[in-house]
């Protein structure tokens, strides 16, 4: 199953369910473009409504170039909820919105992405592979 919502060309909020033998079944929240404060309401509303489901979940902010404070407010708050409600959310988020949701009590389980989209590696690791690599 998957929704499309798209309201104007700076963005699109996509909502996927899958379903697989080994974990059950994940609804992907997934946003394109950009999460400004005219969003916000749109935005939290659809998030409120997957952890609705009471099913695991991941909100996917790969793609977001901007994420207003009331943006991050609201995620904050949903995982806050959805950590109250012991439902498991995955936020996989850009450097700089996962630095600011780091800074919430309690701190939302965030996969931190560099720049091109992919986890970012604690510094250790990379010093290590690039020791490997040079040698």
């Amino acid at each position: 199953m998957t929704n499309v919502h798209q309201s104007d060309p700076t963005w699109m909020m996509t909502v996927t369910e899958t379903r697989t033998p080994a974990s059950g079944r994940r609804v992907s929240l997934v946003i394109q473009g950009e999460l400004d404060a005219a969003r916000c309401g749109e935005f939290k509303q659809e998030l409120l409504a997957l952890l609705e489901l009471r099913t695991p979940s991941v909100l996917d902010l790969s793609q977001v170039r901007f994420c207003s404070v009331a943006c991050i407010e609201a995620i904050a708050e949903c995982a806050a909820l959805a950590n109250k409600r012991s439902i498991s959310l995955s936020i996989f988020a850009p450097r700089v919105v996962a630095k600011c949701l780091q800074l919430y009590e309690p701190a939302p389980n965030v996969v931190t992405l560099d720049d091109a989209g992919l986890p970012a590696e604690p510094i250790q690791e990379q010093r290590r592979v690039r020791t490997l690599q040079a040698s």
